[in-house]
């Protein structure tokens, strides 16, 4: 019998789990586009359902790169596209979805203190773009800048100081009022936040 994914975690410690995890979907990403998912679910012993945790439980909480991600990503697309279109629009959604739980996720593992350095790089260097400190950090997107950005307000990492200069980086950045009324609002939410936490400690 296929094993679930209940099963696994009964028989396997946390570590072996996260190996068999990334074993399994390096199988997938890197062989060819006509081995499925349950192919590879059936060559490991594992149902259906128990390898679509094992990719959500892998890309969500970071056990596998950024790369492998797109790759798992890339064949899925392919392979939806080939069937109908409308399911891979569908894909397309469901590994964005993936992805940014996996920002969100991977921005509450970071140190304070790195939080802290980050912002007030950003901070004070407002010529450099987004994308500048994301090779620098070896972070592996920009919106995990931006995520960093607002944990340093919300959760008051910087000073009122810093925080006014990352917001004026950003605002200073787009030359449409629209788009720069859209920014404010967003920092206005991340101010208010701020307050409640400063009240809240």
């Amino acid at each position: 019998m296929a094993r679930t994914y209940t099963q696994l975690q009964k028989e396997k410690s946390f570590e072996e789990l996260k190996e068999f995890e990334i074993k399994v979907l390096k199988r997938y990403a890197t062989s060819d586009y006509v081995v499925s998912q349950a192919d590879v679910a059936r060559d490991n012993n594992i149902t259906l359902s128990c390898f679509r945790r094992i990719k959500e439980d892998a890309i969500i909480h970071g056990y596998i790169s950024r790369e492998l991600v797109e790759a798992i990503r890339n064949k899925a697309i392919t392979k939806s596209e080939m069937r109908i279109q409308q399911s891979a629009g569908k894909c397309v959604l469901y590994y964005e979805r993936l992805i940014k739980q996996r920002e969100e996720f991977l921005v509450t593992v970071i140190p304070k203190t790195q939080i802290k350095s980050i912002a007030e790089n950003v901070a004070n260097n407002p010529s450099n773009p987004i994308k500048c400190f994301k090779k620098k950090y070896n972070l592996e997107s920009e919106r995990l800048v931006k995520l960093i950005l607002k944990i340093a307000i919300v959760e008051n990492i910087v000073s009122d100081q810093t925080m006014e200069l990352i917001i004026k980086r950003s605002l200073d950045r787009y030359s449409h009022n629209r788009v720069k009324l859209k920014v404010k609002k967003v920092f206005d939410e991340f101010r208010k936040e701020r307050e409640n936490n400063k009240s809240s400690q």
